[in-house]
């Protein structure tokens, strides 16, 4: 039977059938006898375990997780769900949507991890569906099952999930909105419906972190038409008028209301906080950008390991050249350039900031795995990534079993550990010993992944064979990395200090102090019960700044130390390192009752009294 070629955007394929050539057997997937849709099914229910199943660890992390996750709590308690507000403090820097999806869930499940985690767990699980729909379009069936695999297991698309944080709602909006525009050139006849999906979804992208929500979908749909002349009749069906003015419908109400209750609110978004970030004026400024470098570095780390396999996909198109394409089949690669570009071009970057392209790599490594001409040079830009996984996982039971990864001699603080590369070098000995367990089984993992991927290279079609076993060996290391962060969440939550004041306090009489600006000390607004305060900290809410809500949040450390002296019942946050400057400060040694990584929780002499006095009553 002849391999089918590419239908044309008005006669796509069948489902489960593969729109680019492939082998003579058309309907064989890439393993054995199993179809693309059972790999499809098999791979979205491993996701789907994996997701539910490790929703509930690590522990809320501070800084984002932490203030989304008490914000949701904040909006709960409090009832307003047009302002969410952290312990109290409106936070309008980011628009609500991810608050809103995340409130049932809490008010459904309880105050708990898992019930926090959920909705990303949730849409993390549909950024892989997504990205196999996008891919059976523009590539077909085995190509797609092959990019959602190269999502679901990429080691950054696993730990970057693990946060509470709009990345992900905002990635999976940016490719809906793409998906919707590339169902409008296949299906002409109803390019008009999917042209107004796609603006409906660009708006909730918007409502989910900014106005970049609609800038990136519209500069990528604009480079693929400038490249595509067989796609721009459908995409000019996005311009007609009905789809910005259901944009705004979507988007207006929740940034007008804003406006209404806090004048000035809009000019201060969009200047200060959405430009003042790519322009550097934000004021006041309370984040450090990661270097260019190290951005792009990292994202060897974030695709591992599938950013071995680049060279490989670009040998397999030379390999394998098509007889036809989809018209907008350059999507990925304009929908990469625009978003490296974007954030490179930012003067303030983080390390998460290109979750929004994790898609367009996987849609471009896929053609790795295609099925095409078995020449010499394929097979080496193959195997050659497979050996050195191979190596690497050979490597890490010899380390595992020599005991030859170690680390500081003490933790570094949280806020030395704020991002990735932080995270890497600021690990103590003791944590490392606690992680050393992890490398036999991640180790092992890959060596014996990559031995299958080499004995599947070996064999006819051997190309489209490789895949499969380095993603199951992708996915024992995403379950260690899992493991390695519900082991480190002490250092990096402070669920455990949030424990101790509920069973200390459980009235929670006392108010909590943390030496430290708020995003530090955020997850204690999930976890923690009492009221919260922070020392000396820049008043980044623009609510804050412009009508002084929640400024009885912020003290000084002048007033605690007043406080501790005069009898005041209170408990107080600090850092280990900190410890002798307190102690200095207010008198004499501080009796530790809990701790979280490098952080202490210390009681004043009057709330000591005051816990004992209670404590035969209770």
């Amino acid at each position: 039977m002849a391999a089918p070629s590419l239908p044309t955007p008005a006669n796509p394929p069948p489902r489960g059938e593969p729109a680019t050539p492939g082998s003579a057997a058309p309907r064989r997937g890439a393993v054995g006898h199993l179809r693309p849709r059972t790999l499809a099914l098999l791979l979205f229910a491993l996701v789907a375990l994996y997701q539910v199943g490790t929703a509930g660890a690590p522990a809320i992390f501070d800084e984002l997780s932490g203030q989304y996750a008490g914000a949701t709590r904040g909006l709960l308690e409090s009832g307003d769900w047009l302002v969410p507000s952290l312990n109290g403090v409106p936070r309008l820097q980011k628009p609500p949507l991810v608050y809103w999806l995340t409130a049932p869930s809490i008010a459904a499940f309880g105050n708990s991890t898992l019930a926090a985690r959920l909705p990303t767990a949730l849409m993390d699980l549909l950024l892989v569906v997504a990205t196999a729909s996008l891919g059976r379009r523009l590539y077909g069936a085995r190509r797609a099952v092959a990019a959602a695999a190269v999502f679901a297991t990429s080691l950054g698309a696993v730990l970057l999930g693990k946060l509470v944080m709009p990345e992900p709602f905002f990635s999976l909006g940016v490719l809906m909105t793409l998906l919707c525009a590339v169902r409008a050139v296949d299906e002409p006849a109803h390019a008009g419906r999917f042209a107004l999906a796609a603006w409906a979804c660009a708006a909730l992208t918007c409502l989910s972190k900014g106005f970049h929500g609609l800038l990136f979908p519209a500069v990528i749909l604009g480079g693929v038409a400038a490249l595509s002349p067989a796609s721009r009749p459908a995409l000019r069906r996005l311009l007609r008028p009905a789809g910005p003015l259901l944009f705004l419908a979507i988007v207006a109400p929740w940034y007008l209301a804003i406006e209404a209750r806090f004048p000035g609110y809009l000019t201060d978004n969009l200047w200060n906080e959405q430009m003042g970030h790519v322009l550097d004026h934000h004021w006041p400024d309370d984040s450090i950008s990661t270097p260019l470098w190290r951005f792009w570095l990292q994202h060897a780390l974030w695709w591992f390991p599938w950013a071995l396999f680049v060279p490989a996909a670009f040998l397999a198109r030379r390999a394998h050249p098509r007889a036809h394409a989809h018209p907008m089949a350059a999507l990925p690669v304009v929908w990469l350039v625009v978003v490296g570009a974007g954030v490179s071009l930012s003067a303030q970057r983080q390390d998460y900031y290109g979750f929004a392209a994790f898609p367009a790599f996987a849609l471009l490594l896929s053609r790795a795995f295609e099925e095409g001409p078995e020449r010499r040079r394929r097979r080496v830009a193959l195997a050659a990534p497979v050996a050195l996984l191979l190596l690497l996982g050979v490597g890490g039971i010899v380390a595992w079993a020599t005991d030859a990864i170690g680390g500081a001699e003490r933790s570094h603080s949280f806020a030395a550990r704020n991002s990735a590369a932080g995270t890497l070098t600021g690990l103590g000995a003791d944590e490392w010993d606690r992680l050393q367990p992890l490398l036999l089984p991640a180790s092992a993992a890959l060596a014996a992944g990559a031995m299958l991927a080499l004995a599947q290279l070996r064999r006819p079609g051997g190309s489209a064979r490789v895949w499969p076993p380095v993603a199951a060996s992708a996915g024992m290391l995403a379950l260690c990395a899992t493991y390695a962060m519900d082991t480190l969440s002490p250092s990096f939550s402070l669920a455990p200090i949030g424990a101790a004041l509920r069973a200390q306090d459980p009235a929670a009489r006392a108010p909590v102090v943390y030496d430290g600006p708020g995003h530090e000390g955020s997850s204690l607004a999930f976890y923690a019960d009492a009221p919260l305060r922070w020392i000396d900290v820049p008043e980044t809410e623009f609510a804050v700044r412009s009508r002084g809500i929640g400024r009885d949040r912020f003290t000084d450390g002048d007033a605690v130390e007043a406080g501790w002296r005069g009898g005041a019942a209170l408990w107080l946050v600090v850092e280990e390192s900190r410890l002798p400057i307190w102690q200095a400060r207010l008198g004499g040694p501080l009796e530790i009752a809990a701790r979280s990584g490098t952080r202490l929780l210390v009681a004043s002499p009057g709330l000591r009294t005051e816990l004992a006095t209670a404590a035969p009553a209770d």
